[in-house]
Parts: C-alpha cells; structure tokens; sequence
C-alpha cells in the first residue's frame, strides 16, 4: 500500500465538504463510504449484500450505475442533472444517477463483435491469391523455357545449366518457351485465339517485370477488396487486362509486337479507385490517383519495351466497371445520432477514405453478377469465346499445344 497516497487523500477530502466519493475506471464503479440516502449508488462489491432488493432489481441498479460519470472533486450531493458542468447551480440537490452520452459497455462490446463478424480481419485474400497465381505462373513459365533449351540442346546441360537458367530468369534468354508462345498476347494471333487477351496478363517477361507488378499489386489499398467487394476487384482486374491488350492491340495493328504482363490489370484497379474516390467526394484524392496514372504513362515514354497502349486502355477498363458497378455514396444521419445504435459494419481503412457520416447507398448501375451473366451471354454465341476456357485448361496442361509459332 502507497501511504504518501493515502496521506495526500485524506488531507485532500479533510479541505473537500464532501464525505462521499465515487470513482470510476473502466466501467467500475466504487464507494469508499455509504451514499446518501436515496441516491441509489451501490456499489459492485455490495452486490451480494442488498437483502432488501431482489436479484433482478440489484441488476437494475447496477446497470445504472455502470454508466453514471462521476468527477471526484465534488460532492454527490451538489450533482445536479440540468447542467454539465459541475460548478452551475450549486444549491440544485442530486435526484438519481446520470446515465451520460455513453451507451453500457456491454452494447459497446456487442458493436465491436458484431464488426468483427462482418467486416473480418480486414485482410485482402483475391489481392494475394493472384499474386501468388502470378508468381506460380513465372516459375512454370520459367521451367518450361528452361526445358525446351535442354530438348533442343542436350550437349549444353549439365554444364551450362547455371547460364541457361539465369538467362531464363533475367529475360536474356533468346528462346521462348511453349507456354510463353501460347499464352502471350498479339493483334494476329489473338483474333484467332481470343483466349489470348487475358491469358497474357498472367505471364512475365523477366524477373524484375514481375517483381515490380507484384509490388504495385501489393500496394494497392486494402479497402478496394474488402470495402468494395472482393468480385468487383476480381472482375475488374480481369476485364482491364483484356481492356489493356485490346488498346494494345489498336496502336499496334498488323505488327509482330507482343504484349504481356499484369501492368493492364493494376492500372485498371487504379480506374476503379479513381472513380470510388469520385463518388465519395473524395477530389483530392482522386486527383492524386490520376497523376499517379499520368506519371506511369509519362515513365512509359523513358523505358524501352514499355506498352503505355495497354496501360492505358488498362486505366479506361477500370474506369467503366467502376462506373457500371462501384456503389454511390450520400451522407447517413443515423450515424451522427447522440444515442444512435447504428453499427458500423465497414472496415477501418474504407470508413477512413469515406470520411464519418458517409455510407454506401447501393450498388452501381449494374450488378457484378449481371456484367458477368452479360460477358457469358456473348461468349455462348460466338464459338471462338465459347472454346477460351477449354483452351486456357489445354494449354496449361499441355503446353505448346496450341501455339502457331
């Protein structure tokens, strides 16, 4: 026991008028000395000592006080209800417990497991499962390159192994390998192998292709997948990547150029960033957004074997899916309520960029399951989109099957 602390208290409460005092930590209400009468104070350690009340009504009497704030400088029986402040009207009596702005604990509790429940962990799992699609796609990308060069060429291997191999990796290497060849995109081939399109978004040209997109992945916002809805993220990200290699396609008609890379998708989950920053009222934000899109164009210009083409058609697809599907935005007034019981269900990084007070109304002007019903439509009509997932499945299986190098 600190007796400097005790001695400090009861010279404190000898030049105090009071001889009550009421503290309060953590929800935990304690009396040091009997309440006045009529004031319904109890204390939690007194639970169990109240002959004169039933259980029930001790819980009532608890309840209240559980939530009542008390300052220990003045007196229980100068509190007064009509005022905050302590100091106005002196000669008011106390007339019971105040429950304060606070709601019990126990609801607080229940609003906390309740988001918990909803809003998860906040993690983003579509964001990680396609950069480790991405990287499982440029290792076997890389082992089948590597085989094709021991096929052709068993008298290098074992002993140019390390050569071969490093080369592979850098992107120096001057063969590609039969899944590169049939799956990476090109405005010949692909009009007659639509699968191309996408499939092209998956595959790298080297190592530092890869990490750099995988980082730009990486850093995107958590709150476009878990705020946004991880089917929006997903359909965007694949409809920029076809959206990417069409506008590459549409500045290099009639060429032998190849395009591949994930860069088309990233750039169309910045799209759709820009346009929920947008409807949020965000305009700054956006506006920080679009010059990074502008800065990345303009770098297009300074690095060699760079398809600003496809970045910016990538920017454009996700523009239009965040147009067509991302949610509209208004101001809720259940949330500014002094007792509202509104819960906040949204995570803390999308509530964050939403700003307090504002929630998602509805979903865009078309569903995410309806765009995609939309894309299957037109694929069951046409038989070269009908055949793209037998495709993708075949030349994952066996690649080089469908190659027309």
């Amino acid at each position: 026991m600190n007796w400097t602390f005790l001695l400090c208290l009861g010279c404190l409460s000898w030049l105090l008028p009071a001889n009550t005092w009421a503290f309060q930590q953590q929800h935990d209400l304690i009396i040091t000395s009997k309440p006045p009468h009529g004031t319904g104070i109890i204390s939690r350690r007194d639970r169990f000592q109240l002959p004169a009340f039933s259980r029930g009504a001790q819980r009532s009497i608890i309840s209240k006080t559980q939530h009542t704030t008390f300052n220990p400088l003045f007196p229980l029986s100068k509190r007064t209800t009509t005022s905050s402040s302590p100091l106005s009207s002196p000669s008011q009596r106390f007339v019971g417990p105040w429950d304060g702005d606070d709601i019990r604990w126990t609801q607080k509790w229940k609003r906390r497991l309740y988001r918990t429940s909803l809003s998860g962990s906040g993690a983003a799992p579509a964001r990680s499962l396609l950069m480790v699609i991405n990287l499982l796609m440029f290792v076997y990308q890389t082992a089948n390159t590597v085989h094709l060069i021991r096929t052709r060429n068993p008298a290098y291997w074992p002993r140019d192994a390390l050569a071969i191999i490093s080369d592979t990796i850098l992107g120096t290497a001057t063969v590609r390998g039969p899944l590169t060849t049939t799956f990476i995109h090109n405005a010949i081939l692909s009009r007659r192998q639509p699968y191309r399109f996408l499939t092209a978004g998956f595959l790298h040209g080297d190592i530092l292709h890869l990490f750099l997109n995988l980082d730009a992945l990486r850093r995107l916002p958590s709150w476009l997948e878990t705020g946004l809805g991880t089917p929006l993220f997903v359909t965007t990200f694949l409809v920029s990547i076809v959206t990417g290699n069409i506008g590459h396609s549409m500045m290099n008609e009639g060429t032998r150029t190849f395009c591949l890379g994930a860069s088309g998708g990233i750039c169309g989950l910045y799209g759709l960033m820009y346009v929920a920053l947008s409807k949020m009222g965000q305009i700054q934000k956006s506006r920080r957004v679009l010059k990074g899109i502008l800065l990345v164009l303009a770098s297009g210009f300074l690095w060699d074997n760079v398809s600003n083409a496809a970045h910016f058609g990538g920017f454009l697809g996700g523009v239009a899916v965040g147009i067509l599907c991302a949610p509209h935005y208004s101001k809720s007034y259940s949330m500014r309520r002094k007792w509202s019981l509104e819960v906040d269900v949204w995570p803390k990084e999308y509530r964050q960029m939403m700003g307090f007070g504002i929630s998602p109304t509805r979903r865009g002007l078309v569903p995410v399951a309806g765009l995609w019903a939309v894309a299957a439509l037109v694929m069951s009509m046409e038989p070269r989109f009908r055949a793209i997932p037998g495709c993708i499945i075949r030349g994952l299986v066996n690649p080089g099957s469908l190659s027309l190098f």
